[in-house]
């Protein structure tokens, strides 16, 4: 059975980061901080379980992500 897992768009991740701005998630995309984002319809999401470990101070390059239409 597959597990369905729970993703966290842009906007809620900016929130969760204490109000950052997209700048902000664009630098840390480049410089590695945060994973490549899920990708549906032009729109960014990160899975919940990756946005948990990033926020208690766990690195995201052990969290494997993917890409969707």
């Amino acid at each position: 059975m597959e597990q369905k897992t729970s993703l966290v768009p842009q906007p809620e991740l900016r929130r969760r980061f204490g109000g950052i701005s997209d700048m902000t998630v664009w630098r840390w995309r480049k410089d590695g901080f945060l994973p490549p984002p899920t990708v549906i319809r032009r729109r960014n999401y990160w899975p919940e379980n990756v946005v948990q470990k990033l926020l208690q101070g766990e690195p995201a390059g052990e969290c494997s992500q993917g890409k969707a239409a």
